[in-house]
């Protein structure tokens, strides 16, 4: 989340993959993230990363966000024989 002039505001992808502002009224700060009570709707994509390199209306190439400590396991291949 961001602050400007008028407020908080994140960066969000829309339907034509370019950035936009969307105003948000944030509740509360838990662990290292942000409870948003208003401006975001289930699967809105927030822009997370990269924030100096954008600016409204700019053309982006959206990817999943993955944490850090996030476990990424890839099952083998199945041989049933």
């Amino acid at each position: 989340m961001l602050q400007g002039p008028q407020g908080p505001f994140v960066f969000v992808v829309n339907r034509d993959e370019k950035v936009e502002i969307r105003d948000v009224a944030a509740a509360d700060w838990k662990g290292d993230q942000w409870l948003i009570d208003r401006g975001l709707i289930a699967g809105d994509r927030v822009v997370v990363n990269g924030l100096m390199k954008i600016g409204p209306g700019a053309p982006v190439k959206a990817v999943p966000w993955v944490p850090v400590n996030a476990v990424v396991t890839e099952q083998a291949p199945s041989t049933l024989d």
